[in-house]
């Protein structure tokens, strides 16, 4: 599943635990260098293009860290860049108090890293979609209050992207190639 597919071990091991530093210069440095990743995994912006885009860089969680704790997944996983994806400020912010619908058995629970993986990939099929009905929101209140107003009516361009919704994030990934 994109983008893990381009992760080291194709995004089905655990990898190496994030440094919770700089992000731009560090943990955003390593995901694109060892896991050609360059855009937003959830709305495909480059995040390289520009310096401003560069400035719009963030190294998110897929199952945030507070899920993990409630699911008992093990620390030195959900900390890993296995559980790490490129991502604009906006699509962080559109859904960064996400809650994970499963009950994992009584604690505790012994995961394996295959359950793991098959986890991350729901979550971000399911964040995926959210983040794509809330930007398409965000889009239409743009061009309606925010560009006409202080712009006059606005034309296609990158100030008022074309609005895709889907669910489906490797629909997604095949229109860009």
């Amino acid at each position: 599943m994109k983008p893990f597919d381009d992760y080291p071990g194709g995004g089905k091991r655990i990898l190496k635990k994030m440094g919770r530093t700089n992000t731009r210069r560090e943990d955003g440095l390593w995901l694109m260098e060892n896991a050609s990743q360059d855009s937003c995994a959830y709305c495909d912006v480059s995040l390289v293009d520009t310096y401003h885009h560069w400035l719009l860089l963030n190294v998110g969680h897929v199952v945030p860290a507070r899920e993990c704790a409630r699911l008992g997944i093990p620390d030195g996983w959900h900390h890993s860049f296995t559980n790490a994806v490129h991502s604009c400020f906006g699509c962080s912010m559109f859904d960064n108090r996400y809650s994970v619908m499963w009950q994992a058995p009584k604690a505790p629970y012994d995961w394996t890293v295959r359950e793991f993986i098959t986890l991350r990939d729901r979550v971000l099929r399911e964040r995926y979609g959210r983040i794509g009905e809330r930007s398409a929101c965000e889009i239409r209140f743009f061009q309606l209050n925010v560009a006409r107003s202080f712009r006059g009516p606005t034309k296609p361009d990158s100030t008022s992207p074309e609005i895709h919704v889907s669910g489906d994030i490797e629909t997604r990934r095949e229109r860009k190639t």
